[in-house]
């Protein structure tokens, strides 16, 4: 992993912004970074020998004028899953239900 000071990153993350879809780039960067560190805490606190990482799988939520393309983490039991997308597609089935409303 690389360093990088402050400046150094912010100046990174003002790049990408500037670019066209740079904001849901960065979204689905965070987004995917912490569902990652959310299943890296959960196999800390739920310790087996047989269950690891295991992958992701690929999901979808609505971001800044356009759907996002996400990685959801898996473990290998299948127990694991992620707080964030659970209220990223809770979101989600929200808007959808308020447009049926409206139509």
């Amino acid at each position: 992993m690389i360093d990088l000071s402050k400046d150094q990153l912010q100046d990174t993350i003002q790049s990408l912004l500037n670019k066209e879809e740079g904001l849901n780039e960065l979204l689905e960067m965070i987004l995917d970074g912490l569902m990652s560190l959310e299943r890296e805490g959960f196999l800390s606190e739920h310790a087996r020998p047989a269950n690891k990482a295991n992958g992701y799988r690929p999901g979808r939520a609505s971001g800044y004028g356009k759907e996002l393309s996400l990685r959801i983490p898996r473990d290998r039991l299948g127990n694991f899953q992620p707080v964030l997308w659970a209220l990223l597609r809770d979101q989600t089935e929200q808007v959808r239900r308020l447009l049926r409303g409206l139509g």
